[in-house]
C-alpha cells in the first residue's frame, strides 16, 4: 500500500469528473457526460459558489450544447447550434432565455 506523494495523483483524468466527495475523502471519477468537456480535476463540487481551488474546474459545456442551471451536468444538443456557444452553465446567445431546454424559446420583444 502506497501514500500518493502529489495532489495530482488523486484527481480525475481529462475526459473524466470527480463525483461524490473530495478527491482525499471517497470522491470517485465518472465519464465526462456527451456535450461537456473535462478537463483533468474537474469535480462536480467546483460548480459549488462555496468551493474554489485554483486552476482546477467545474465540467465546461461544449459549443452545440447547454445546459439549465439547476441540472448542470445534464447537456441537451441545442436546436441551432449557434444558439449555444459553450463554456459556463445556462450561457446562450443575445435574446435567448437560457431558462428553456436547447434554448428554443426567445425572450419577449425580440
Amino acid at each position: 500500500n502506497t501514500a500518493s506523494h502529489s495532489r495530482a495523483d488523486c484527481m480525475c483524468p481529462g475526459g473524466m469528473y470527480g463525483v461524490g466527495g473530495n478527491y482525499s475523502n471517497g470522491g470517485s471519477c465518472a465519464d465526462c457526460p456527451e456535450g461537456m468537456s473535462c478537463a483533468f480535476g474537474s469535480h462536480e463540487l467546483f460548480g459549488s459558489s462555496d468551493v474554489h481551488v485554483e486552476a482546477l474546474t467545474f465540467p465546461r459545456v461544449r459549443e452545440g450544447f447547454m445546459t439549465l442551471a439547476s441540472q448542470a451536468l445534464s447537456p441537451y444538443r441545442c436546436l441551432v447550434e449557434a444558439w449555444c456557444p459553450g463554456g459556463d452553465t445556462a450561457v446562450c446567445s443575445s435574446h435567448r432565455d437560457n431558462t428553456k431546454v436547447a434554448f428554443g424559446a426567445r425572450l419577449p420583444g425580440h
